[in-house]
């Protein structure tokens, strides 16, 4: 993702939207990947205290 991002960067025009509204798309998947992350890790935790 962090090369495909860079490989936009690159190609940007003179304005820089382009490079802006990659950035914007990359810091929303990660942060989305780090929620999605925090979840699954949150309920393998309580998955076992549950049952146990």
């Amino acid at each position: 993702m962090i090369a495909v991002n860079l490989h936009l960067h690159s190609w940007s025009g003179g304005d820089g939207s382009e490079t802006e509204a990659a950035g914007d798309a990359f810091t929303t998947g990660f942060w989305a990947c780090a929620g999605v992350a925090a979840i699954a890790i949150l309920a393998a935790l309580l998955v076992p205290a549950a049952d146990g």
